[in-house]
């Protein structure tokens, strides 16, 4: 076992321009004492900021050492404020967000980073400290993310398999959504909904077109941000049906491109629709479990949801309406 050496090993001394220089002389992997030096990670725990301010140092002389600012992303106090970091991305150069041959790693940087804000306590912070700028930097990550290729949007999980046999093939299942960078970012959208809505309103500050922008993604990705989306379809419906019966109703078809992703995620939805909703959604649920559709081989019976369904008598007769 290789210990994660992360004292910072005086670099905190050094000026702010010279703190990376010191960082890069001081990482090292004595394998024969099985350590590695990692002294940047430990300044990015106990002085965060100034972590941060090295880097903005760099980046203004056009350096961008991705291994850094990995580092400053993945260990980022949960303590500290985070609003100052969450306006990274915004501020860097368009040239700057995708750094060249590291697209991949980019596209893994910038998702682990909106986890930050992710949380409802996060977003809170963010969006009260400045909700136009929140969703400005949203906008940005959005537009990067929806042009990436499809290689780029896939989830960063693989296919569960019991004794060699494969057994979840779908590539928008939730599980898949939730660990995807469209996904993640779906889900910090939606964190940015209000807690409390009127019904018949209308979806706040344009998350609708943010969202409609998402499912537009190449590859898996506008998937993965429907499979999201249609995880919270019932209280978003109860809320804004003008939206959903625009948008996200048509997706319940089974000959809708993104039909598969949006069973998924209302499969796993831990609240209820109202009975007009589900006298909508019977004649495409029944097609489902009829086997229609070529993806059909997806076992959503045995969800919780759908046993919810087909043994609640008044489901039932619902159903037969």
């Amino acid at each position: 076992m290789v210990e994660r050496v992360t004292d910072t090993r005086g670099i905190e001394s050094a000026p702010i321009g010279r703190i990376l220089d010191e960082a890069r002389n001081k990482t090292e992997s004595r394998h024969g004492e099985l350590r590695d030096f990692r002294p940047f990670e430990g300044l990015v725990v106990a002085q965060p900021f100034r972590a941060l301010a090295a880097l903005r140092f760099a980046l203004r002389n056009d350096d961008v050492p991705t291994g850094f600012w990995e580092a400053l992303l993945s260990n980022w106090p949960e303590e500290t404020p985070q609003v100052a970091l969450a306006r990274r991305p915004y501020r860097l150069p368009a040239s700057k967000r995708c750094f060249g041959s590291d697209e991949i790693l980019c596209s893994q940087m910038v998702p682990k980073h909106l986890i930050l804000v992710s949380t409802k306590p996060g977003a809170a912070h963010l969006t009260e400290a400045d909700r136009p700028r929140a969703l400005a930097i949203l906008d940005k990550v959005i537009a990067i993310y929806v042009a990436m290729p499809p290689e780029l949007t896939k989830s960063g999980i693989g296919h569960t398999s019991v004794g060699g046999v494969v057994q979840d093939r779908s590539e928008v299942s939730i599980n898949k959504a939730i660990n995807s960078p469209i996904g993640v970012l779906a889900e910090v959208l939606s964190r940015l909904m209000p807690d409390t809505a009127t019904e018949q309103g209308t979806m706040p500050d344009g998350l609708g077109e943010r969202f409609e922008a998402l499912f537009e993604a190449n590859g898996d990705g506008g998937g993965h941000a429907a499979c999201v989306v249609a995880r919270h379809f019932p209280w978003i419906d109860h809320c804004f049906p003008e939206w959903t019966h625009r948008v996200l109703r048509p997706m319940f078809s089974i000959d809708h491109p993104l039909s598969e992703a949006v069973w998924h995620g209302f499969a796993q939805s831990r609240e209820w629709p109202t009975t007009k909703t589900l006298k909508m959604l019977c004649p495409h649920l029944l097609a489902l479990l009829k086997g229609e559709p070529v993806w059909g081989w997806i076992n959503l019976k045995s969800s919780i949801w759908f046993k919810r369904w087909w043994f609640s008598p008044d489901l039932r007769r619902t159903a037969a309406l």
